[in-house]
């Protein structure tokens, strides 16, 4: 029962936050949240008083998955293929609004780790590298 409290709990955060967001999830994003929150793929960020305020989920991607998200931008169709390389694809960020100050050290320790940041935002496709400790945009199209 632990166990699936452990799941269960980051996939109800984030439909907690986005609910208050007053923000819409598609089946498609609920598919995907779903399957970050079986895989562990999941970062929820709580306020002082373990209030989730944020989260951010990724996908993890092989270098044919990374190939075809630069050249169509598409993310993979197929769940296992969300779960295969090395590669952090972040598909979804959400903060309330009252709370994004405070959520940028929060980031900036998860991005920390990061050495690549790849994301689509607005149907453009971002990948960031981290060199020296700073972040260069390598792609932006």
């Amino acid at each position: 029962m632990n166990d699936k409290n452990n799941v269960l709990r980051p996939l109800l955060n984030t439909i907690e936050v986005r609910s208050n967001l007053d923000s819409h999830i598609s089946s498609q994003l609920l598919m995907q949240l779903s399957d970050c929150s079986r895989n562990g793929r999941i970062k929820v960020f709580y306020s002082p008083v373990s209030v989730a305020i944020g989260y951010i989920s990724w996908n993890t991607v092989n270098k044919e998955s990374l190939r075809q998200l630069i050249n169509f931008k598409q993310i993979p169709l197929y769940t296992y293929e969300w779960n295969e390389g090395h590669f952090k694809v972040i598909h979804d960020i959400a903060v309330l609004p009252l709370w994004r100050k405070h959520c940028w050290p929060l980031f900036r320790r998860f991005f920390k780790k990061q050495r690549f940041i790849i994301f689509l935002r607005r149907d453009r496709l971002n990948i960031w590298y981290r060199h020296h400790g700073k972040y260069k945009r390598i792609l932006f199209n």
